[in-house]
């Protein structure tokens, strides 16, 4: 987690952490859903994937941090 420090008006001092990018990869939307719940006071949810092909190409494009990741997934599966 990256720290962010930064001064105000009246010279107070502010601390924010950035939040961890997470994809999710399932095969259910429900179960998709509920991880986003889970997770988004937490992590920042940047990619939701259906399929593992899918899941590849989000991850390329936006190179979470961490992925949540089904080994059951149509076209290309959690283990390929």
């Amino acid at each position: 987690i990256s720290l962010l420090e930064w001064l105000d008006l009246d010279g107070e001092v502010y601390i924010m952490y950035d939040k961890r990018k997470i994809l999710i990869a399932v095969s259910s939307q429900n179960e998709a859903k509920e991880l986003c719940r889970e997770m988004e006071n937490e992590m920042q949810v940047v990619g939701v994937a259906y399929d593992g092909a899918s899941a590849v190409k989000l991850i390329k494009e936006n190179e979470p941090d961490v992925v949540v990741i089904d080994i059951v997934l149509p076209v290309l599966d959690g283990l390929g």
